[in-house]
């Protein structure tokens, strides 16, 4: 499967913990790339755009994978990843990374411009990732209200309520009908602050 910078700037929410390299990893599968720690979980599809079998061989490597075992690079290793995308490319299916090499202990990640060949090979971190899909099919077989909304004023708000509330935790409320602002609020020494957000209008 092919892969673009998005499945691994993900990386950002993997743990801290040394002591949990599982959680101080990404886990890359060929549908997929995934990161916790252990509070944020988050998943990002393998690039469906294109096909895996029209990505260009390169010489002395074998064929990029279509299928493997899945494995876990360390977020540093990632960080590496990260620098071998092509600054420009001639195609746009060379603007995504795939896997060439995975064997018991090994995994390598590259990427070609057509003019020569970057990769990333390392040993795989060892351990058992989070069962991620408990979380996410525990989320999907529960009733939900589904709200849309302009991320970019999540994040203002996110970011008020970082340098207002003195507590870890704000309230967020949810309207059962559609099409209602949803409700953020928090205190500071007794002092509260409410954030109203209009979702995106959704038609019945």
């Amino acid at each position: 499967m092919l892969y673009n910078t998005h499945n691994f700037k993900i990386k950002s929410f993997a743990g801290q913990d040394t002591a949990r390299p599982e959680l101080n990893s990404v886990f890359i599968t060929a549908n997929e790339t995934i990161a916790t720690d252990g509070f944020i979980l988050i998943k990002v599809d393998s690039v469906k755009e294109f096909d895996i079998k029209d990505y260009p061989l390169i010489p002395d490597k074998p064929k990029a994978l279509a299928n493997f075992q899945p494995f876990m690079f360390s977020k540093e290793k990632i960080e590496q990843v990260l620098k071998i995308f092509p600054p420009k490319v001639s195609l746009p299916i060379l603007e995504n990374v795939a896997i060439f090499k995975r064997t018991k202990n090994i995994a390598e990640i590259g990427s070609t411009d057509l003019g020569g060949y970057q990769g990333v090979m390392n040993r795989i971190v060892g351990g058992r990732f989070p069962d991620y899909k408990q979380v996410i099919n525990g989320i999907k077989n529960e009733r939900c209200i589904d709200v849309e909304m302009n991320p970019q004023f999540l994040k203002k708000i996110a970011d008020f309520f970082c340098g207002f509330s003195d507590k870890k935790s704000i309230k967020l409320s949810v309207p059962v009908k559609p099409n209602k602002p949803l409700m953020f609020s928090g205190e500071r020494n007794k002092q509260r602050a409410e954030a109203y957000l209009m979702p995106i209008k959704t038609t019945e």
